[in-house]
């Protein structure tokens, strides 16, 4: 509501405890925003305006990728996202870390094994718990 629907971020009434928020105090960070091409939710174009709010980072710290063909589901998921969204974050976290002397090793497949063992399926997430 804050944000959407009376926009307080943009016209810098938004407060947190007590305290307004102030995007342009933002300087030891880098920004990416993401959106899909054909988002019919969020139209393109809407989280550039945080690059407008976060006048406190030079445009070397700015950053902003749109994916082409993907709607608003699908900038979070599927094709989309795998293949050209989410690989663009992680190289986006790595890029900056290195820039600022954090070293990342690659990813592991230590986590997900290539192959469940037979006979075996993996897992299944058990649902949350809902109060009563």
């Amino acid at each position: 509501e804050k944000v959407f629907i009376d926009p307080q971020l943009a016209k810098g009434t938004l407060e947190h405890h007590g305290k307004k928020v102030n995007p342009a105090a933002i300087k030891k960070t880098a920004l990416l925003t993401v959106e899909g091409s054909e988002d019919d939710i969020s139209a393109p174009g809407q989280t550039t305006v945080a690059h407008k709010l976060a006048s406190g980072l030079k445009p070397a710290q700015k950053f902003h990728h749109l994916q082409e063909g993907v709607g608003h589901y699908g900038t979070f998921s599927g094709r989309g996202w795998r293949d050209g969204i989410a690989p663009r974050i992680t190289g986006f976290i790595r890029d900056i870390a290195k820039k600022n002397g954090i070293e990342h090793a690659p990813a592991s497949n230590a986590v997900k094994p290539e192959k469940w063992p037979e006979k075996t399926t993996p897992p299944a997430a058990k649902p949350p718990k809902l109060a009563a």
